[in-house]
């Protein structure tokens, strides 16, 4: 999600910056998950962009996943920061009758 005004700068020094989804976005966050299941930024990225798309349950088990991996790589503590942030914000979970 880019807002016009930095699309229109970015297009004025680049060129056009292609279209995007964030459904494209988790769709390849899935795909990096397969390759490489431990890097808790994929998780955690993935995560935050099923919150962005309104899916909480998909975004919840992604987001305790990256949280629950052991921060071996740079930025991980970053990474974890955003993803406890994104995982105070989503609704509760409603028991299941």
């Amino acid at each position: 999600e880019i807002s016009s005004l930095k699309r229109a700068a970015a297009e004025l020094l680049y060129g056009k910056i292609p279209e995007g989804s964030s459904e494209e976005a988790a769709a390849c966050f899935q795909k990096a998950i397969k390759l490489n299941p431990n890097r808790l930024s994929f998780s955690i990225e993935l995560g935050l962009t099923y919150a962005h798309l309104g899916k909480n349950e998909e975004a919840r088990t992604n987001l305790e996943r990256g949280l629950a991996m052991p921060n071996i790589e740079q930025g991980g503590p970053e990474c974890k920061r955003r993803g406890r942030e994104a995982l105070a914000k989503l609704p509760k979970e409603t028991p299941s009758d």
